[in-house]
């Protein structure tokens, strides 16, 4: 009896040992999977440096801008809102530089020719190519763009163009310092976000102007066709006019926005720079105070 407990006592310990060999087994196996796993984040190390090398080229330009460009920005805009000539014009100087461009532009006869009277019959008669690509049929008023709003207008764009850039360039360094997600002290996180919000916000005012140049000149040539067309009709010629005077209007309001844009956009970063930059702080209950 003594000999078959001793049997078992030696099959039992012999099975506890082979437990712990597959328990070791395993956990070797889960510390490979980790390993593994871990190994699929690492990157070249060449390219690593070259992308850390991309993000200090990054932040350079952004310090450079925020602290020399937007205030000397805020500083030629503000004097060419305020001293330029070309945005320093009276209606009055819109409409009267348009006539002196096209002397018989108010000077046309107020009563229609028999050609024109009869056109509205002729209209329903199926036009041929020819006559549709046919010159306009009062030649020798021809109507140029207003010479005031288009000096005015490529100021505006070159400004406009350079603010894009420039938002660009602040805003991707800011997102580029977000630190990753977790939980608590966000509130550097949500400075962040809001100044890369008035990025955006002021990017689209930017981008709306430009939009704005373009169906101006498409506007205004349907009234120019329209002034060419029923040149006897003198509200048309009114019309365009008084385009050309709220264009110009427009033109300097956008610039105004512009200086302000760059203002605020400077203010705010500079207010701000510790958060945009240090987001977290190292102790977790600074922002509680």
């Amino acid at each position: 009896k003594q000999s078959t407990h001793l049997r078992r006592a030696a099959r039992m310990s012999s099975s506890g040992n082979g437990d712990g060999g597959s328990g070791s087994g395993s956990g070797s196996v889960s510390s490979s999977g980790a390993q593994t796993a871990k190994s699929t984040l690492v990157t070249d190390a060449g390219d690593s440096a070259k992308v850390t090398a991309l993000k200090e080229q990054i932040r350079g330009r952004a310090m450079n801008i925020v602290t020399k460009i937007m205030p000397a920005k805020v500083l030629h805009l503000n004097n060419l809102y305020q001293s330029d000539p070309r945005f320093n014009m009276t209606t009055t100087d819109i409409e009267k530089n348009l006539l002196t461009a096209m002397p018989t532009f108010m000077n046309e006869p107020a009563v229609p020719s028999q050609e024109q009277l009869t056109e509205p019959a002729q209209k329903k008669r199926k036009k041929s190519s020819e006559e549709i690509s046919a010159p306009a049929k009062n030649p020798g008023m021809a109507i140029p763009s207003n010479p005031d709003i288009m000096a005015a207008q490529q100021v505006l764009k070159t400004e406009l163009l350079e603010l894009i850039e420039y938002l660009n360039d602040v805003k991707i360094w800011i997102q580029l310092n977000i630190p990753r997600i977790e939980d608590g002290n966000n509130f550097g996180v949500d400075v962040q976000e809001e100044t890369v919000g008035e990025l955006s916000r002021a990017e689209d005012t930017a981008f709306g102007a430009l939009d704005g140049v373009a169906k101006f000149y498409l506007t205004r040539a349907k009234l120019v066709t329209k002034c060419q067309k029923y040149s006897y009709i003198p509200d048309y010629r009114m019309s365009l006019m008084e385009y050309d005077q709220k264009e110009y209007v427009t033109v300097r309001l956008s610039m105004l926005d512009l200086r302000n844009n760059y203002a605020i956009l400077f203010d705010l970063i500079q207010k701000n720079l510790d958060k945009i930059q240090t987001p977290r702080s190292s102790n977790h209950m600074d922002h509680l105070f």
